[in-house]
């Protein structure tokens, strides 16, 4: 498992949503909950009212049974007069022990059968069975799931008690129990309580019971009071290559190999999430040619859905538009990694948007894996008045510039030793304009950050646009290449019909007129926008290239 994991990037893994995560404080500390809104909605929202009403705080845990449950609630909850008062939330709830069938809810299949239900696997982080033939699917009881306990009415269980699996998986309980979510982490300060000794694992005396400090929502807390954890996502390649990992055990050890797997079986990796980048404002105040207020404000909003004829990454990813006010988030490696070099990100978007996750963050977390940091340019999109849209923008390249002086201006004090770019579409083609026209700065000097160099060491445009002219085999207009070029490393796909690979193969030709040295790579049967995404198609190699290429020139390397 270790080594499937170490493979894993950016995109792998997810952010728990504060809003369906809950807190509960121990006196042995922070029991982390995810809840299943799209499996038990009802029960979701009504534990999320109680614990905003503070119900939970001071109850107890009353049960724990061994290789079974370890349940919490209110003590005095048998007896109406002594039980604790609710305010907006219910007391019971109808159950929600199935929902409809729902093919669009993403489901990574188990490949072996299942004994009680006729197929099972994985759906947003939670074990799932799934019924084609009535039209249900249901959450599933494995280890850490969290449920509502209830009384032999089926309408008993509202969430006010709750319990938490620490056994093995008692899948007889599916669809007679509502399952509202799954510990996520601190499973273990409660598998690890002491056993109750009463029937059923109850504690026989008051002071038996583990009081609960408190219950909250995430969302409720200041960010810096939160827990920021990652958890492995279950609908990609490498959720599949772990499962078929943990089927197949070829460590040392095993002399067998058992060929299939439990649902319960399969391990949810969680990691605390990586530290948040150092983000640094470029201009000391309004950039240059921009108008306050004509823009705005700035804003997240999902990638196009295209197909594979134009793109290799089809799933949405996040775009970052409205920009004003242009930014460098730098994310540095490991400190034992650290290689002293750093490479400005230009993510694409045709200067309309900026492609911020597949072509900026995946990226920084690439380069950190290799000892590089990665400072992401969040640059002035989209295009002005008067950058008409068959052409390169004007205001993204001073915005280039002034990062790459910002960046050596502070080279001493971030322990940085060598710049260099890269650029993805029309990202390409600013990394291209910066290491050619770094003796043209585009805008007049504001501080003493202008009078240093804004060339960069090295340059590597990928998949880039605006390199070739309209209607000629020739570059475009505008673009020269001087002899003092610093050296380049091309990517480009053969069938690529957003950005057609002519332009980077002109480059190229320019570029070895001119002796600066370059390295061009096109690959067959590739189109767009795959940035820097590993799969088994031979083009998601060309990171390695890349490396190796950097090494040889000694860009890598203190």
């Amino acid at each position: 498992m270790t080594e499937v994991l170490g493979k894993s990037t950016s995109q792998d893994w997810r952010k728990l949503d504060p809003e369906n995560t809950l807190y509960m404080e121990l006196p042995s500390g922070r029991v982390i909950i995810e809840l299943a809104p799209d499996f038990a909605p009802s029960h979701v929202a009504n534990v999320k009212a109680l614990a905003r009403e503070k119900y939970f705080d001071g109850l107890s845990i009353l049960r724990v049974q061994d290789n079974y449950v370890a349940q919490w609630g209110d003590p005095a909850g048998e007896n109406p007069k002594a039980a604790r008062k609710i305010q907006t939330a219910h007391r019971n709830l109808s159950p929600e022990f199935d929902r409809d069938l729902d093919t669009n809810l993403p489901f990574t299949a188990l490949p072996d059968g299942d004994v009680y239900a006729p197929e099972v696997g994985w759906s947003k982080g939670f074990p799932v069975a799934r019924d084609p033939r009535n039209g249900k699917m249901w959450l599933l009881h494995c280890y850490a799931m969290v449920g509502a306990g209830r009384d032999n009415p089926i309408e008993s269980g509202g969430g006010t008690e709750l319990y938490a699996l620490i056994g093995h998986a008692p899948r007889h309980l599916d669809r007679n129990v509502t399952l509202l979510g799954r510990v996520v982490q601190g499973i273990e300060l409660l598998s690890s309580l002491p056993r109750g000794t009463a029937a059923l694992g109850f504690y026989e005396k008051p002071e038996q019971r583990i009081p609960i400090k408190s219950v909250r929502v995430a969302a409720d807390l200041p960010e810096n009071e939160r827990t920021s954890l990652e958890l492995l996502r279950t609908d990609t390649q490498l959720f599949t290559e772990l499962i078929e990992a943990r089927r197949n055990r070829r460590e040392e050890w095993y002399h067998t190999q058992a060929g299939r797997i439990e649902i319960g079986n399969v391990p949810l990796p969680v990691r605390l999430a990586k530290p948040q980048p150092l983000v640094v404002e470029i201009w000391p105040g309004i950039p240059p040619d921009e108008i306050a207020g004509a823009i705005g404000p700035e804003r997240n909003r999902p990638s196009p859905a295209l197909d594979r004829t134009q793109v290799e990454v089809t799933n949405s990813t996040r775009l970052i538009t409205a920009v004003t006010k242009p930014t460098i988030s730098i994310y540095r490696p490991v400190k034992e990694k650290d290689t002293g070099t750093a490479v400005l990100i230009f993510p694409g978007g045709g200067y309309w948007n900026l492609y911020w996750e597949i072509e900026g963050e995946e990226v920084a977390e690439w380069l950190n894996s290799i000892g590089i940091s990665g400072v992401i340019l969040k640059y002035r999109v989209p295009r002005r008045p008067g950058e008409p849209e068959k052409e390169p923008a004007s205001r993204p390249l001073q915005d280039a510039q002034r990062s790459l002086s910002l960046l050596r201006s502070k080279a001493t004090e971030w322990g940085i030793q060598k710049i260099g770019v890269i650029g993805f579409s029309a990202g390409g083609h600013l990394a291209i304009a910066s290491a050619t026209e770094f003796e043209n700065r585009k805008y007049a000097a504001t501080d003493d950050v202008d009078k240093t160099s804004c060339r960069p060491d090295f340059a590597i445009p990928v998949y880039s646009g605006y390199l070739k002219a309209k209607d000629a085999d020739t570059l475009a207009a505008g673009l020269h290449v001087p002899a003092n070029t610093p050296p380049v490393f091309l990517v480009h796909g053969n069938d690529d019909i957003v950005s057609p690979p002519e332009g980077s193969t002109l480059l190229y030709l320019a570029l070895k007129r001119a002796g600066v040295p370059a390295e061009l790579h096109i690959y067959a049967n590739t189109t767009h926008d795959f940035g820097v995404r590993r799969n088994d198609r031979s083009y998601s190699k060309w990171t390695e290239a890349c490396a190796a290429w950097m090494h040889e020139l000694g860009f890598i390397g203190k």
